[in-house]
Parts: C-alpha cells; sequence; structure tokens
C-alpha cells in the first residue's frame, strides 16, 4: 500500500494532521514512537492562548514600529490564535475550563493601560463572534469584580492598574489528542503508537519509512516530533540543516483557598519572562521556568533547583499568597520545540513549517514551534503545504471521549490510567486506580501476574517522574 501522507509523531499536532488529512479524503498514516499524546503535549503550560503575548514585543511597543516585520508576524500569529481559540471552545467544550485571568501593571511598567486597551481592541477584532475575552481594565482601588490574587501583590511597588480578562485552558491535552486520533480513523486514517521510526529514505519519487511496525511507503512526510523533529530528520539519508532549540520549562503544583479557584495571575518576572499561576482542577500551579537546554527529551523532569527557583519567583511576585505544597511536590517538566534561530538569545518563537523534500521530488516538511491551542489551524497549514486538495473535504466529528479500554490502542496500565483516563493527574496521583485498573487490563489484554506486577512497577515510574526530587 501507498499511502498519501505518513505523519511521523503523535502528539497534538500530528493527531490533528491525520484527522485533516484524513478529512481531505487522503490516506493518511501516524507513527508514534510511544504513546499518542505523551511527549511535549502532557508537559505545557495547557492554556488557549488568546494571542496576547505575541503583542509584547518586548523592550517597548516603539519597536514595532521599527520592525513593521514583527509587527507583521505578530497580527498573523494573533489571527490564528483567535481563530482557534474560538473554533475549540465552540468544538469542545467539555474539554475546556474558563479561567478569569489578572494582570497587574505597576508604576515604571514598561506596558502602559492604554496599550492594553489597544492590544485587546485588536484582540477584540480578530475574535469578533468568538468565545468572549471580558476585557476589563480597572483602577486598584475600584476594582468591579472579585480578583482574589490583587491581595497577594507586593506592597512596595506602587499598583497603576489591574487587568481581567478571560482565558481559557485545555484540561487535558493527552485526552484531545487521543480524541483526533480517533476521529481521524472513523474517515478511514491509520494510526500506529509504539512504532518508532528508525530510517526515512526516497526513492522513485516515494518515501520509504522503517519502523517499529514495519516498512511504510508514502508520497509525502510530515515529521512533527517536536523536540526530537531534528533526530527524526538525521533519519534521512540527505542532510538537513538544523530546525529545533529546545528551551526547558518546569512547573508546580499546589493547593491554594477555596477564593482562588477559578482565577488566575500573569505577572513578568525576570527578563520580561511571564510568571503564571493557573488554576488546575481543584489546585493551581506555578511557572514556567524557561532555559536553554540540550538534554535528552526523553529523560526530563523536575529538579529540586527548579521548585526553590519557582519559589522565590512566587514569593517575589505574590509576596501574601498562603498555599499547601503537600507532602510531596507534584509538577512536571518539558521541553519546547522552538525554531532554531542562531541570532536569538535562545530560539524564535515563530511557528515554522520547513520543507525538507528534494526539489524536484515527493514533500517532505517539518514543524517547529507548534502550539496546543492553534493545532487545528497549524494541520490546515500543513495539509496545505503538502498539497492535499480541500475540494472535496468532510466535516470531521467531534467525539466525546471513547472509552478507554475500549481503545485497541491500549496497551499497557500508563496509556489508560495517563492518556485515555487522566488519573496520574489526580490528588493522588492515580493511586487509588493502580491494582484495579491493572487486573482489568490484564484479564482483557491477557497479562500474567508478571506483566500486571511490571505494568504496576511502570506507572509508578511515571508517577515519579510528576514529582519534584526531595530536598
Amino acid at each position: 500500500m501507498v499511502y498519501d501522507l505518513a505523519i511521523v509523531g503523535g502528539g497534538i499536532n500530528g493527531a490533528a494532521l491525520l484527522r485533516e488529512a484524513a478529512a481531505r479524503g487522503a490516506r493518511a498514516i501516524l507513527l508514534e514512537r510511544s504513546d499518542f499524546g505523551s511527549g511535549s503535549t502532557s508537559r505545557s503550560s495547557r492554556l488557549l492562548h488568546c494571542g496576547l503575548r505575541y503583542l509584547a514585543p518586548g523592550s517597548s511597543m516603539a519597536r514595532f514600529l521599527t520592525n513593521p516585520d514583527q509587527l507583521t508576524r505578530a497580527l498573523r500569529t494573533v489571527q490564528r490564535s483567535m481563530a482557534a481559540r474560538n473554533a475549540l471552545v465552540s468544538e469542545r467544550p467539555h474539554l475546556l475550563k474558563p479561567i478569569r485571568m489578572t494582570f497587574p501593571i505597576y508604576e515604571g511598567d514598561t506596558y502602559k493601560g492604554w496599550q492594553m486597551d489597544a492590544a485587546f481592541a485588536v484582540l477584540r477584532t480578530f475574535g469578533r463572534g468568538g468565545a468572549p475575552l471580558d476585557y476589563r481594565r480597572y483602577h486598584p482601588d475600584r476594582l468591579g469584580e472579585t480578583l482574589p490574587f490583587v491581595d497577594c501583590l507586593p506592597g512596595t511597588k506602587r499598583l497603576r492598574h489591574v487587568i481581567a480578562y478571560t482565558e481559557y485552558q485545555v484540561d487535558w491535552p493527552e485526552r484531545l489528542t487521543v480524541d483526533l486520533i480517533h476521529e481521524a480513523e472513523t474517515l478511514g486514517a491509520e494510526a500506529r503508537n509504539y512504532a518508532p521510526v528508525t530510517g526515512i529514505r526516497e526513492q522513485d519519487g516515494l518515501w520509504h519509512l522503517e519502523s517499529g511496525s514495519g516498512p511504510v511507503t508514502a508520497k509525502t512526510v510530515a515529521n512533527l516530533a517536536g523536540p526530537w523533529v531534528d533526530r527524526v530528520a538525521a533519519l534521512d539519508t540527505e542532510p538537513h540543516a538544523r530546525m529545533v532549540n529546545t528551551t526547558r520549562g518546569s512547573h508546580l503544583v499546589m493547593t491554594l483557598p477555596e477564593r482562588f479557584r477559578g482565577h488566575g495571575i500573569m505577572t513578568m518576572s525576570g527578563l520580561d519572562h511571564p510568571f503564571y499561576c493557573f488554576p488546575w482542577r481543584d489546585r493551581h500551579f506555578i511557572g514556567p521556568t524557561e532555559v536553554s537546554s540540550s538534554e535528552d527529551p526523553d529523560h526530563v523532569r523536575p529538579e529540586v533547583e527548579e521548585k526553590h527557583e519557582l519559589l522565590a519567583d512566587l514569593d517575589r511576585q505574590l509576596p501574601g499568597l498562603e498555599f499547601d505544597l503537600g507532602q510531596t511536590a507534584m509538577g512536571w517538566a518539558g521541553l519546547r520545540p522552538l525554531t532554531h534561530e542562531p541570532s536569538t538569545m535562545m530560539a524564535a518563537r515563530m511557528r515554522i513549517i520547513h520543507s525538507l523534500g528534494r526539489s524536484p521530488g515527493p514533500k517532505f516538511v517539518a514543524l517547529t514551534n507548534g502550539s496546543i491551542g492553534a493545532h487545528a489551524v497549524t494541520a490546515t497549514d500543513l495539509a496545505n503545504a503538502l498539497g492535499l486538495s480541500a475540494t472535496d473535504r468532510r466535516t470531521p466529528p467531534v467525539l466525546r471521549h471513547v472509552p478507554g479500554r475500549s481503545d485497541p490502542h491500549v496497551q499497557h496500565l500508563t496509556d489508560l490510567l495517563w492518556r485515555r483516563e487522566g488519573s496520574i493527574w489526580n490528588g493522588d496521583a492515580g493511586e487509588d486506580r493502580i491494582k484495579q485498573t491493572a487486573a482489568s487490563l490484564a484479564e482483557q489484554l491477557g497479562w500474567d501476574d508478571v506483566r500486571q506486577q511490571d505494568e504496576i512497577a511502570a506507572f509508578r515510574a511515571e508517577q515519579a517522574k510528576m514529582h519534584y526530587a526531595l530536598d
């Protein structure tokens, strides 16, 4: 069989492209080295960004005036972000949670109140008719709504304005990824997890891929492997230039008083780097950190030094906040697959679709700096770049959670408890579900006692990766 498209990487962007390709009538297959959504997708900040951060050029808004290309790119990205936000809120409200965000502006800050007004006017223009932003700018002594984080701000800085607006959180991006896979399969697509690609070569106008599930031949290829993009590109018989710079980001989960439920805050930390405190189910998390990193994406986990860094930043930004870390400090760490740009300090934050194919020859593309929120827009852009016709495009279904135990892709206990059921994000990290679920899967999949205990041990090893090391 010759596929129209082979996708390498089963994170949210790979799953979205598989769905879009199938909707266009293409014969598509996805190959994922582990389980769907188990890489960077599961390590994100989970925010469906409205695009505000792209309208903050750094040291001054004047940078947009002296660099019109930067402004054009920013506006294009904002338009894409708002379109993605509106579509996702409309299609999948069951996977989204609204967050009332607070953003303080102090005397002497880079950005002024009127600039925030202008930025949100742009956002409203691009998002007209979609999910509301509910933007408000308040004098700190005349708040028109309850914003609990304001009471926790430092008294050493003069507060000039308090911004409030509504963002949305993708509560469970791993599950969204799995849902996209199932939706693609209903349209005839094929997806294989635990099928690492080990070789890529072009011959006679076709791409030939070797994988753990057998050889695959396709007319086009999309490399959507996130922080592994350069590794996948290196499997090709032709060399490719470096595409990815990774930065490391860690988050720390804590319990706040009930009055903070549904509320988050963004402040600026360090060199114009944002510091967030987001609600997370019945808790909150802070972060992310951001440092340039060249570590192995397979072995990223939170480090105790990062916990101290985050707590120190929390004390600077919200000195009046009372919180409880619990007996263990839960969190997560991951690598951002940003675009390699030698002229920047870390990497470029532009989403880039790279062309890796021969000219002339079959198309081969790669993606850097993809995001969770814009996955559907990115899938459309990728499908267009690959030349997949949208003339007879069908409307894909929107599924609401195929029961995990009926999912034929489940091969391990971790697949079910993490990506299909999300138990690892519970307060006990899924502990109360382990033995019962393992016994049920053992009966369903024919595991013996040794395999069952091995699966429990593997899940507990994944649990350990979600906790900071002891001091």
